[in-house]
């Protein structure tokens, strides 16, 4: 036979795209067991059933409303905090058509969003030119940094995953819109750019991430001139979708909106911004969270002085490192001062949209330090790569340690299981009531004091407040016109000795917990 004629070899191409595969199956398979066992934490957290209720959607006009409205109208709520989250507001809008007041459901669609930030992650890796492993490394360091077990098992936190998810799902159209199909990927970009600041104001802050994100990812394999022209023209782009979002949140809330007793942004207040970074920094570092006491200065110092070594040294490495450690420092300071400079940080969760940037870091240092370490030749790069590395690994280590993935962090459990007998017990209680009846409640558990300090401190576990209660009753029995007042609130520390009491008053019921 001729050997023209003879037949070649299978193309490994169908090896190679299993293998690519390979890393966003695992981070799928990690995302669910560290996270999956938390759809049975119930309505834990005091916002949770007052966003299903005030999101619902069973009208056209329903659906409207939710454009022109703040979160949570009509609730106590925003007499606290005035925001505009409508894209939000429709994902449990969504939730409530499909789900009901299941709450498994709404907890799966919190798990989606994480696992869609994380595998987007791992997508800017990728464009940014870092490899497969180094890649999957970083965005698992992102799906399993402890903070993020006080945001995804929370249905009231969702924020910080719908507005992360196309925030980063964006950043990857930006760096594949070349060639024929870029306007294609542009338009895709600008459309989920929208969705994240449509669903928290955070997303704002992270604006300017994506013209330089951009900007790297073309300068790390091309000219700086065409990264300049890259850069530029996103900046343009995203600029005026920035500014349309910013007036549409300004006509419907008349302000900037945010929490009130914080003091206008043009107040400075040394102390508050000291606080806020001191309370980043030893959350993003909260494996070695005992390193300084809490509210130390160091915590400010030691973690300000890392990123401005890393930006320094990120000028003496080749672009295809220099570039990613840049962008990796500037995520992490930029929403650090963003946060600080709007007065708000209110818990661990917070930091949600602030970790891709950490994640970075570890991609790109432990990709470096890997290929200095192991090219064989001896240079002066040597001893700053094994001290990198070994920086490196402590903090990926640490994460893991510390991550759900090994922890329980049962306290969401606890909390969902008191929630659930304290409103189930209220219930039985309610439905006795005339229509009309004033609900008088004293020592309303609010928070759970779990014997844990470390869960307590980072997961901040809430339980019923007056609007929680008022949301409730609406929901469950609806047509009923009930009126809800709060007497006090109490701490309990376990669903198990929580006792509820409901006795005849000349005009409804009074109703008392005991723990």
């Amino acid at each position: 036979m001729p050997t023209s004629h003879i037949p070649r070899p299978a193309s490994s191409a169908l090896p190679r795209r299993s293998a690519s595969l390979l890393y966003p199956v695992a981070l799928t398979l990690v995302v669910i067991a560290s996270y999956v066992r938390f759809s049975n934490a119930g309505f834990a957290g005091t916002d949770s059933l007052p966003l299903i209720e005030t999101s619902r959607v069973l009208s056209w006009s329903d659906l409207l409303q939710q454009l022109r409205q703040p979160v949570m109208a009509g609730t106590l709520f925003t007499s606290g905090e005035l925001i505009y989250r409508p894209v939000v507001s429709l994902t449990f809008a969504l939730d409530y058509l499909i789900w009901g007041l299941d709450a498994v459901g709404y907890h799966i669609t919190n798990l989606i969003f994480h696992l869609v930030t994380t595998l987007a992650v791992f997508g800017i890796l990728r464009g940014l030119s870092l490899a497969a492993w180094s890649s999957f490394l970083g965005a698992a360091v992102f799906a399993l940094h402890p903070i993020v077990a006080a945001a995804v098992p929370v249905i009231a936190r969702r924020d910080n995953l719908v507005s992360a998810a196309p925030f980063c799902l964006a950043l990857v159209c930006v760096m594949r819109a070349q060639g024929r199909a870029a306007p294609l990927w542009t338009a895709a970009a600008v459309v989920l750019f929208a969705l994240a600041l449509l669903s928290k104001e955070m997303a704002f802050g992270a604006a300017p991430l994506v013209p330089l994100v951009a900007f790297g990812a073309v300068a790390i394999r091309s000219d700086s001139r065409r990264a300049l022209a890259t850069g530029v023209r996103v900046a343009l782009l995203f600029g005026l979708t920035t500014v349309a979002i910013f007036g549409l949140r300004f006509a419907v809330l008349g302000a900037l909106g945010g929490y009130s007793g914080t003091g206008a942004i043009s107040q400075p207040n040394g102390e508050l911004y000291r606080h806020i970074l001191v309370t980043f920094a030893r959350f993003l570092f909260w494996p070695f969270r005992d390193v300084f006491p809490a509210g130390s200065i160091g915590w400010l110092v030691a973690p300000a002085a890392l990123l401005a070594l890393l930006l320094v040294a990120s000028t003496r490495f080749p672009k295809r490192i220099g570039i990613p450690v840049a962008i990796g420092c500037l995520w992490l300071a930029e929403f650090a001062l963003f946060y600080a400079a709007l007065k708000t940080f209110t818990g661990a969760w917070y930091l949600y949209f602030a970790l891709p940037g950490a994640a970075m870091l570890v991609a790109v240092l432990l990709e470096w330090s890997v290929g200095v370490l192991g090219s064989g030749v001896r240079s002066r790069a040597g001893l700053p790569a094994a001290l990198s590395l070994g920086g490196t690994s402590v903090f990926a280590a640490a994460v893991l340690v510390t991550s759900p993935l090994i922890q329980p962090y049962d306290a969401w459990l606890v909390d969902g299981a008191a929630s659930a007998r304290y409103l189930g017990a209220v219930l039985d209680c309610a439905r006795a009531a005339p229509d009309g009846s004033v609900l008088t409640f004293a020592r309303v558990p609010d928070y759970l004091d779990y014997a844990d300090n470390m869960q307590t401190e980072l997961l901040t576990p809430t339980l019923v407040f007056e609007h929680t209660l008022t949301s409730f009753f609406r929901l469950a029995l609806p047509g009923r016109p009930l009126q809800v007042v709060v007497e006090g609130y109490n701490h309990i520390r376990s669903p198990d000795h929580l006792a509820v009491s409901c006795d005849q008053t000349p005009n409804g019921r009074a109703i008392t917990a005991s723990s």
